[in-house]
This record gives structure tokens, C-alpha cells and sequence, in this order.
């Protein structure tokens, strides 16, 4: 999940606890990929 803002494919992320950093390659949504995602939306 998305704590706050938004993240697009490309964008580098932070994830806790562990502090590691990885890139958005894509975001995957039922009914297709989408171009960005928002806090408080679930992607899997």
C-alpha cells in the first residue's frame, strides 16, 4: 500500500522497515496497467 503520495513506473522507492530501495517497473490493477498509483489505493 501507499503511505502517501503517488508513485509512476520509474520512480524510486523506499520500503520500511528495511530501507531498501528498488524502482517501480509497473503498476498492475485489475483491468490492466495503470500509468501511476495514489496513496491509499491497494496494487498488486
Amino acid at each position: 500500500m501507499i503511505a502517501s503520495g503517488s508513485v509512476k513506473p520509474g520512480d524510486a522507492v523506499r520500503v520500511l522497515p528495511s530501507g531498501k530501495t528498488s524502482t517501480i517497473a509497473r503498476i498492475v490493477a485489475y483491468g490492466g496497467d495503470k500509468d501511476e498509483a495514489v496513496a491509499g489505493e491497494l496494487s498488486r
